[in-house]
Order: structure tokens, then sequence, then C-alpha cells
């Protein structure tokens, strides 16, 4: 199969992960030309998946090449939401829901007679449970004809059998360490965002704190540019840091299972987590360890044998921050359904007596940065297609938010939603 390259000089728009981009979407391009039916891309949050594939996306579409992109939610486990998905991204097929087994036979049946090329994007597997809708993506993939390829994007195991085509050498699966930014890639972005050139000593401090994390290294620039002293500025940033709180507590934490979630504030004291560690605890240290591989935590290394695994520094930091948050609230805070609302900018002098004062803090303080950026282009008119391509991440994404901004401000639509931000001036 003959795909053009993704590559193009002036094609790509100046952004936090440029530079990751030309690499992958190099790799990306050789791989199709050389008949590989998957590119999968899983990985926790904040590497760029969804801003790669979109990217991806874009290119192939300015060089001819039919590109679909399917945002997958939870909702698409139900028959009837799926089907209306792959009705609206229909990908030029002739489709009939008049019945499920029908409708997949046919879509299947004309995947496999495709001759032109086609590359499907599916963002958000990690929703998908139902073993129905995962044999139907599995058929899709194995009995399409070779004119079509696949992007799969996961926070965690994606659930279907890719061992097949790993072994045939049809599978390209970038690792973490590639989906992560260089020294290089930081000192080029330093250089877009802060305006000058990040000396050998900064880009050094903030690779050893963020691992090159893509969404730290961001937060870690930002912090940089509101300082007056940046090297000092940049011992003091930590997973404590307000911006990468709200992060990790929207896009992470609170996606993982409860008892993951309970499990990680025990072992949270250093960022090695070992079975002998664990075995003086409890008895089902590799299951656990299963569990941090498969859902997707922030680890920089996770051993083969499941014997041992690091976490991202900063996660581990954010980590020590919840736990020593929830042994104080215990005490403090009466009400334990309204944790957003303590700011944890200074938690380590002040967090008693934000707790105290967490009543009388008025609502908009519980909107993150990204929930008042969502309000702010949703009274512009903008939909959620076009919410998420202007900020780089996917639908699910957008709806995931829009859902905490409903719950926070006591409203169960967007009208009613901006009328109220805008009476408390958030936007």
């Amino acid at each position: 199969m003959v795909v053009p390259h993704l590559l193009t000089t002036g094609h790509f728009e100046q952004g936090p992960l440029q530079e990751i981009e030309r690499r992958l979407c190099r790799q990306i391009s050789e791989s199709l030309t050389h008949g590989t039916k998957v590119v999968s891309l899983r990985a926790p949050a904040g590497y760029g998946k969804t801003t790669l594939a979109r990217q991806s996306q874009r290119l192939l579409e300015q060089q001819g090449v039919d590109c679909r992109y399917l945002s997958l939610t939870a909702q698409h486990n139900k028959r009837a939401a799926f089907v209306d998905l792959l009705q609206r991204n229909s990908c030029r097929l002739e489709t009939c829901r008049q019945n499920f087994t029908r409708f997949r036979n046919l879509i299947i049946d004309q995947l496999d007679c495709r001759q032109d090329t086609l590359v499907i994007v599916l963002d958000g597997l990690e929703h998908i449970l139902s073993r129905e809708i995962q044999e139907f993506i599995s058929r899709m993939i194995f009995s399409s004809s070779a004119a079509v390829t696949f992007m799969l994007l996961s926070r965690t195991e994606l659930p279907l059998p890719l061992s097949e085509l790993r072994m045939q050498g049809r599978l390209l699966e970038p690792t973490l360490q590639q989906l992560s930014l260089s020294d290089s890639e930081v000192g080029e972005l330093g250089a877009r965002i802060l305006g000058y050139k990040l000396d050998s000593t900064l880009i050094d401090g903030i690779q050893k704190k963020t691992m090159g994390w893509s969404a730290g290294v961001t937060a870690a620039l930002q912090a940089l540019q509101q300082a007056q002293e940046p090297k000092s500025s940049l011992q003091q940033f930590s997973g404590r840091d307000r911006g990468l709180v709200s992060y990790f507590r929207e896009n992470v934490f609170s996606r993982l299972g409860t008892e993951l979630q309970q499990f990680l504030l025990t072992f949270c004291e250093n960022p090695l987590i070992s079975l002998a560690q664990i075995d003086k605890i409890r008895s089902d240290g590799v299951r656990m360890m299963e569990a941090i591989e498969s859902q997707g935590v922030l680890t920089t290394e996770i051993a083969r044998d499941r014997s041992y695994c690091h976490l991202l520094p900063l996660f581990q930091e954010f980590l020590n921050l919840e736990a020593q948050y929830r042994r104080t609230s215990e005490t403090t805070v009466s009400d334990h359904d309204k944790p957003n609302r303590v700011i944890y900018a200074d938690f380590d002098s002040h967090h008693r007596q934000q707790a105290t004062q967490a009543e009388s803090w008025p609502m908009v303080e519980s909107l993150t940065n990204r929930e008042q950026q969502l309000l702010q282009l949703i009274s512009d008119g903008d939909t959620n297609r076009e919410i998420a391509e202007k900020l780089f991440i996917s639908e699910q994404t957008v709806k995931w938010h829009l859902n905490k901004v409903y719950a926070k401000l006591g409203v169960k639509n967007r009208t009613t939603a901006v009328a109220k931000a805008r009476s408390c001036c958030a936007i």
C-alpha cells in the first residue's frame, strides 16, 4: 500500500508537540508504505496522542487520502450509539442500520472490497468494554483490504487481539520513550514559549522533573515564563503545582478504579513501587502491578516481569499531596463531596485554613483553567468538534470536561452554564 509521506515542509502548525509530531509522522508514514496494518498509540494522558492523530489526519487529507477520525466514548458500548458513530463517519460507505448484524456484515464486506487508500482513526478505545463492539472492531481490522489502515489510540491496554499483526511485523507501536520529548525538543519548545534559548542546566532540570512527559514539560515552561529567577523557580516546580494538580485529578487519577486509587495512595512515598514492598502489606501485588500497566498510570518504567515500576516523579508528588489532603480532610472537612474547592497551591502551610474557608468560596473557584477555556469557546458558539480541534483534544475529553462543568455549576445544558458562568465573572 502506497501512502503519501505525512511529513511535508510547511504543513506543521506551531505547537507544543511540533517536533515530536515531525519525528513520529515520519515513522508512521514510512511504516504505512511497508504494509503496516495498525498504528497503535497507547500511552497515559499527556503524551499528545490525540494531537498527533489530528495532525496526521490533516496531513493525509491534504495529500488526498481519505482519513476518518472516530472519537469513542463509553456510550459507544451500545449498539445504536456505535452504529450512529459509523454512519456519521461512514468513510463513504453505503450503510444500513435496519439490523445490527446486517449492518456489521455490510461494513466489513465493503472494507474488504476497498481499493482506494483509507485510514481510520479510533480514539478512546479504553472506553470500549463491550465484547460485541470489540469483536466488531477486530473484524473491521482483520477483514479489511490492504488499502485500509487503522490508527488506534488508547490510554490503557488495547482490548483487541493484535499479537498476530505484531508477529507479522504489520503493527507499529511507538514506545513511551518515542512519545517523550528529547533534550533538543525541550530546548526548541522552551525557546518558543519563553522567547529565549534555554541553557543546558535548565533543560537538564526540566528533563529530570518531567522525564520528557509533554504535559509536564509545558507546565514547567509556563512556570518559568512567570518567574523572575528561572532556575530557582524550576527547583520549586513539582507535582504540587496548581495547574498540574488539576490536570492529574481530572485526567489521570479520577479515571482510575477506586481500588487502584487507594493502592497508589498507600504506596506513594517513593517513585519506586516493588512487589517486595507490596507483599509486606497485601498479597495481590502482581494483580495490582497489572492494573498499573493496564489502566494508564503515569509511569516511566515497568519491569517485564512486573516486579517493580517507577512512577512519573511529578505524579508521585501529586499522589503524596492527595494522600496528605485526604488524611487532613478526615478531621477538618465534614463535606467530602467538595474536594475540588480546596486550593492545593500552598497546601503545606495553609491547608487547614483553606479547608475551613472552602464553604465560603464562590463556585467559580472550583473551575479549572481548562473548564473556563471551554466555557469561553461555548459562549462563542463552538461545537464540541470545533472545541476539540482548537484545543487538540478528543471529543470525548470535551464532553467529559463539560459534564464536570455542569456538575460544578449545577446546570444541565450549555446555555445555562454560560449564563451562570457570566454571572460569576468566570468568562
